[in-house]
Protein backbone atom coordinates (compact mmCIF):
# COMPACT_ATOMS: atom_id res chain seq x y z
CA UNK A 1 0.00 0.00 0.00
CA UNK A 2 1.28 3.35 -1.26
CA UNK A 3 1.45 6.14 1.33
CA UNK A 4 -0.67 9.19 0.30
CA UNK A 5 0.99 12.42 0.57
CA UNK A 6 0.44 14.37 -2.30
CA UNK A 7 -2.01 17.35 -3.02
CA UNK A 8 -5.63 17.41 -3.44
CA UNK A 9 -5.79 17.93 -7.22
CA UNK A 10 -9.06 16.33 -8.40
CA UNK A 11 -12.20 14.68 -7.66
CA UNK A 12 -10.67 11.03 -7.01
CA UNK A 13 -8.11 12.98 -4.81
CA UNK A 14 -10.87 14.57 -2.93
CA UNK A 15 -12.88 11.32 -3.11
CA UNK A 16 -10.21 9.85 -1.14
CA UNK A 17 -9.26 12.32 1.38
CA UNK A 18 -13.51 12.00 2.32
CA UNK A 19 -13.13 8.46 2.59
CA UNK A 20 -10.07 8.40 4.74
CA UNK A 21 -11.67 11.72 7.20
CA UNK A 22 -14.83 9.34 7.36
CA UNK A 23 -12.89 5.92 8.21
CA UNK A 24 -10.38 7.39 10.63
CA UNK A 25 -11.19 11.14 11.90
CA UNK A 26 -14.62 10.40 14.27
CA UNK A 27 -15.64 10.99 17.95
CA UNK A 28 -15.53 7.23 18.39
CA UNK A 29 -11.83 7.31 18.27
CA UNK A 30 -12.13 8.74 21.88
CA UNK A 31 -13.19 5.38 23.70
CA UNK A 32 -10.48 3.22 25.18
CA UNK A 33 -12.08 0.03 23.41
CA UNK A 34 -12.01 1.62 20.23
CA UNK A 35 -9.74 -0.27 17.50
CA UNK A 36 -8.98 0.98 13.69
CA UNK A 37 -9.15 -2.43 12.72
CA UNK A 38 -9.99 -5.93 13.93
CA UNK A 39 -6.37 -6.25 14.89
CA UNK A 40 -6.10 -2.73 16.33
CA UNK A 41 -4.86 -4.15 19.85
CA UNK A 42 -2.19 -6.66 18.44
CA UNK A 43 -0.74 -3.90 15.73
CA UNK A 44 -1.31 -0.75 18.37
CA UNK A 45 -3.72 0.51 15.48
CA UNK A 46 -5.44 2.57 18.07
CA UNK A 47 -5.39 6.41 18.95
CA UNK A 48 -3.16 6.21 22.41
CA UNK A 49 -3.96 8.87 25.38
CA UNK A 50 -3.02 12.24 25.04
CA UNK A 51 0.30 13.60 25.36
CA UNK A 52 2.83 16.33 24.18
CA UNK A 53 4.13 16.34 20.65
CA UNK A 54 7.40 14.66 21.47
CA UNK A 55 5.54 12.03 23.37
CA UNK A 56 3.40 11.12 20.13
CA UNK A 57 6.53 11.20 18.34
CA UNK A 58 8.14 8.70 20.55
CA UNK A 59 5.06 6.74 21.27
CA UNK A 60 5.18 6.18 17.31
CA UNK A 61 8.19 5.08 16.85
CA UNK A 62 8.25 2.58 19.54
CA UNK A 63 4.54 1.17 19.05
CA UNK A 64 3.58 1.09 15.48
CA UNK A 65 4.97 -1.77 13.13
CA UNK A 66 7.27 -0.97 10.64
CA UNK A 67 4.95 -2.48 8.06
CA UNK A 68 1.04 -1.83 7.90
CA UNK A 69 -0.98 -4.93 8.45
CA UNK A 70 -2.91 -5.02 5.48
CA UNK A 71 -6.25 -5.27 7.67
CA UNK A 72 -5.61 -1.50 8.65
CA UNK A 73 -6.86 -1.12 5.11
CA UNK A 74 -9.55 -3.23 4.64
CA UNK A 75 -7.71 -5.68 3.19
CA UNK A 76 -7.71 -9.42 3.90
CA UNK A 77 -4.53 -11.13 5.43
CA UNK A 78 -3.77 -12.50 2.46
CA UNK A 79 -2.90 -9.62 0.95
CA UNK A 80 0.32 -9.44 2.57
CA UNK A 81 1.60 -12.54 0.86
CA UNK A 82 0.13 -11.18 -2.70
CA UNK A 83 1.83 -8.42 -1.84
CA UNK A 84 5.45 -10.33 -1.07
CA UNK A 85 4.30 -12.43 -4.27
CA UNK A 86 4.79 -9.48 -6.45
CA UNK A 87 7.44 -7.69 -4.65
CA UNK A 88 9.25 -10.90 -5.05
CA UNK A 89 8.85 -11.22 -8.83
CA UNK A 90 9.53 -7.39 -9.44
CA UNK A 91 13.19 -7.96 -7.82
CA UNK A 92 13.72 -11.42 -9.65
Amino acid sequence: MCNYGGRVTDNQDRRLIRTMLTDFYLPDILKDEYLFCKTGKKYNYFAPEEMDFKEYIEWIKGNLPRFDHPDIFGLHTNAEISSALMEKSALL
